[in-house]
C-alpha cells in the first residue's frame, strides 16, 4: 500500500492535477470562512456590514463597498456591485 505522501508527490507531479487540487483547497477554505462568518453574524445579530466594522482586518471598506447586503430572506443575502 502506499503512504499518502507518495499520492500526493504522485498527484502534485501533474500540474494540471496540482492546478485543480490547489483551486478546491481554496474553494472549500473559502466556503468554511464564509459558513463560519455567516454562523457568526446569526449568533450576534449583525448585518454583513456592522460585523464588518468589527473587523481588524480592514473589512468595513470591502463589505461596505462591493458586498453590501440589500436585503436578508431565509439566511441569504443578495449582493450589489458598485
Amino acid at each position: 500500500m502506499k503512504r499518502f505522501e507518495e499520492l500526493e508527490a504522485q498527484v502534485m507531479a501533474d500540474p494540471a492535477r496540482q492546478e485543480r487540487v490547489e483551486r478546491e483547497r481554496t474553494e472549500v477554505v473559502a466556503a468554511q470562512v464564509r459558513d463560519a462568518l455567516g454562523e457568526l453574524r446569526r449568533v450576534r445579530q449583525l448585518t454583513q456590514v456592522e460585523l464588518g466594522t468589527t473587523s481588524p482586518t480592514g473589512a468595513p471598506a470591502r463589505a461596505a463597498k462591493s458586498e453590501t447586503c440589500q436585503a436578508e430572506a431565509g439566511g441569504q443575502c443578495r449582493r450589489s456591485s458598485d
